[in-house]
């Protein structure tokens, strides 16, 4: 949790108090410092440097640990190292390793700027060391921290981080507001009585709480909409998957048939032929189930996306072996249900007479009897009749496949 007073430095709120309060089983106070560019070329590029903040111990480094995108988080004991955040690297075109000049300033060094004073004199007298404490900063680091993955298009701000000893190198730094980030001993069920004895410490302020809960369900309505769009996703892939397979199991139950005459002939079981059948489709369904593992656990990586993928405390390779196990046995049971029907109807096949006889489509009968032209018959029986032999196709599942891709394309574009 955050406790932001809104009077700043100017609140009568005692960080050591809100420290020492029951509910709070560790706490470090934040310092926001005034600094910009020492290198600035106007008044706007100083002031666009960003939120600066000064961190007491602990408060980076356990409590409000930034997630790291690059580098690592500042060493206690080097107070000139810093970490930024995505926006402050882009807008200063700068990346882990490099040096910025800095400036500083106190609330006795503003009372010497005259809001008319060209900024060319500004700066020159912080380059000659009359006005502000200037030093560089060494970027160590670039992270983002919890309260900021998720921000309105608009109000991201760049921010920068210092090393907790950067105070006490530069004790002339004054802060211009100030907050506590606490950790609870009980979590959420600590806040109402915490929020209670901070107000009552300051009758009458405007004290701002930010609390895990609430940024957790701001990060919860962005990635909304990433899981919905890969649920859909993942069940039309499926669905799609299944059709294709079945097609295939389906076809090939059906070309061997034709060898089922003379197998039963020399007294294979119905059953038996079955059994082939099945192990048949249990060997395509652990493979094709041991293959979806490996790609699976190869491209977590890649996962999470959007808003999550920012939040992940620990990218790379990681899995679930519950999940997975129970994602490969059930692709092994679909394959064999798949299968089952199209296996036992044609291991009952006693002559080979099916495959050379082909029943007219009703639909091709229909437009025959009522007079319809040639090419148009033609086309119909084509389209909709099977054929027969080993040029025979399943006519239904190809064309309930295509009208799912079809549907997927028009989703993709809508």
């Amino acid at each position: 949790m955050l406790v932001n007073p809104d009077l700043g430095v100017e609140s009568k709120l005692d960080s050591r108090k809100v420290e020492h309060l029951p509910q709070v089983a560790q706490a470090a106070r934040v310092d926001g410092l005034m600094m910009g560019r020492a290198d600035a070329h106007s008044f706007t590029e100083f002031a666009r440097f960003g939120i600066t903040l000064a961190p007491r111990d602990g408060a980076v480094t356990s409590i409000g640990r930034p997630k790291m995108l690059d580098g690592r988080v500042p060493r206690a004991d080097r107070p000139n190292e810093v970490v930024v955040n995505p926006v402050f690297a882009r807008e200063n075109r700068v990346a882990v390793g490099s040096v910025l000049p800095v400036v500083g300033f106190s609330f006795a060094d503003f009372s010497k700027v005259n809001p008319s004073t060209p900024w060319r004199d500004i700066r020159r007298a912080v380059d000659r060391g009359e006005l502000g404490t200037r030093f560089e900063v060494h970027i160590v680091g670039i992270g983002i921290t919890p309260d900021n993955i998720v921000v309105d298009e608009g109000f991201a701000d760049p921010s920068l981080i210092f090393s907790s000893s950067v105070r006490r190198a530069h004790p002339q730094l004054e802060p211009s507001f100030w907050g506590e980030l606490v950790r609870l001993k009980h979590g959420a069920a600590d806040i109402p009585a915490f929020r209670r004895a901070v107000e009552a410490m300051v009758p009458g302020e405007a004290i701002a709480f930010q609390t895990v809960t609430s940024t957790s369900a701001k990060v919860a309505r962005a990635v909304r909409p990433d899981v919905g769009a890969l649920i859909v996703f993942g069940v039309v892939i499926a669905l799609s998957g299944l059709l294709v397979v079945g097609q295939a199991l389906a076809r090939q139950s059906f070309l061997d048939a034709v060898d089922h005459p003379v197998l039963r002939s020399i007294g294979a079981t119905r059953r038996e032929l079955f059994a082939g059948s099945m192990l048949r489709a249990a060997l395509v369904g652990v493979l094709a189930g041991v293959t979806a593992l490996i790609i699976g656990i190869a491209a977590s990586p890649l996962m999470p996306i959007g808003p999550a993928g920012t939040a992940e405390p620990h990218p790379g390779i990681a899995f679930d072996g519950f999940v997975l196990g129970f994602g490969v046995v059930a692709m092994v049971l679909a394959i064999l249900v798949l299968a089952a029907w199209p296996a036992w109807r044609y291991a009952g096949r006693l002559t080979d007479s099916a495959t050379n006889v082909m029943t007219p489509s009703r639909i091709t009968s229909a437009l025959s009897n009522a007079g319809a032209t040639v090419p148009l018959v033609s086309g119909v029986r084509m389209a909709l009749e099977p054929g027969r032999g080993r040029t025979a196709v399943p006519v239904r599942t190809t064309i309930v496949s295509a009208f799912m891709a079809v549907a997927m394309v028009i989703g993709a574009l809508v």
